[in-house]
Parts: structure tokens; sequence; C-alpha cells
């Protein structure tokens, strides 16, 4: 019997197994129901998945990140990011002191231009209490503000683009943080990543 099989019949109707380093290690593809036929990934491997893993995380969060910036300055060029009336002007006025209050409340320290968990425990003071990114939301906020007294097709599709690509960046982070902190999944719960009570 190949040891591929015998890792196979040794978790039969608990999920397939793939063997890893041939002839040497087997993993489960259910961690949570490994039998001693399938034994776990050497430490050393965990260790450099996990690392690759939050590599591609933090080139996916600077790419975002960039490209969120380039849309923000064709919009400046097109002069389409300032609101013109009390309701616009208002929003971007709110925005900015979110804003200001999630940077006191957070710190200088965090600011990365790729995601990069800082030390010193989960945020969830302040703004935090309630969105789990208000910094993010803040910009969104302003940019839709002012987005909408120079509306036009390309100024949408730019806005939109540059909404996306800050998602993408709050995804990337929420990944990385759920590493960092077991406790950010329960705190993901009671909290909206930019809308309260929406999203």
């Amino acid at each position: 019997m190949s040891r591929k099989k015998g890792c196979q019949e040794g978790v039969r109707g608990l999920g397939a197994c793939s063997v890893v380093r041939r002839g040497r290690f087997a993993a489960c593809a259910n961690p949570a129901k490994r039998t001693p036929r399938c034994g776990r990934l050497p430490a050393a491997d965990n260790e450099e998945f996990d690392r690759g893993s939050r590599m591609n995380w933090k080139l996916i969060s600077l790419l975002a990140f960039m490209g969120a910036v380039g849309c923000l300055v064709w919009l400046a060029f097109q002069k389409a990011l300032l609101g013109t009336g009390p309701v616009t002007i208002g929003i971007q006025i709110a925005s900015m002191l979110l804003l200001l209050w999630a940077r006191i409340t957070f710190g200088w320290r965090s600011f990365h231009a790729t995601a990069n968990p800082t030390a010193g425990g989960l945020m969830t003071r302040g703004p935090y209490r309630f969105l789990r990114h208000p910094i993010y939301a803040a910009i969104i906020y302003a940019l839709w503000a002012g987005i909408a007294p120079h509306f036009s097709t390309n100024c949408s599709l730019v806005a939109l683009l540059a909404s996306a690509l800050l998602v993408v960046r709050m995804f990337a982070e929420e990944q990385l943080l759920q590493e960092e902190y077991p406790e950010y999944a329960e705190y993901a719960r009671h909290t909206s990543r930019m809308l309260p009570f929406l999203y």
C-alpha cells in the first residue's frame, strides 16, 4: 500500500489528504481532524507558509494603496475633490474630524505603506469602537462628497475604483490582524467595517 493510499484510508469520511515532501510527511485538508496516519506539517513548513501568506497580503495592500493614491491624485488634477456647497463641505469637514480622531486615538506609529499590524494590542477605543477602519471610511466619505458636485462619468468611475482599492486594503489588513490578534474575530462581529450598521 502506498503512503498516499494509507493516508486517505486513515481519514476516510473526514476529508482528503495530500502527501507533502514525498515519503516523509502527509497533511490533512482538515487540520481539526488529523489522525496519526496524517501527521502535521513540520514547524518550519508552517512558518514558511505563514510568512508567504503575510507577504502576499502586504503586497496586495501596497498595490491597493498606490492605486488609490493614484486615483486621488488624478481627481485632484480634475479639481473634483472639494465640495462646493454647505452639505458636501459639511460632510468633508466631518470626515476630516473623524480621520483626525482616529489618527490621534491610534497614534502616528501605525502608518505604513503596506498593511502591517503594529505592536501594542488591538485598538478598540475611540472611533474604533464603532468602525474597524475609520481612517479609510473618512477618506471615502470625503471622496464622494467631493465627487457629488463635480459629477461626471470619468470622475465617478475613478472614485469607484479608488473606493474599491481601499476596500481591498481594508480586507488585506483584516487578514493580517486576524493572524496577529486571535480576538479580532470577536471584535469584528460587534463593529462595522466602514458604514455603521450597514457594512
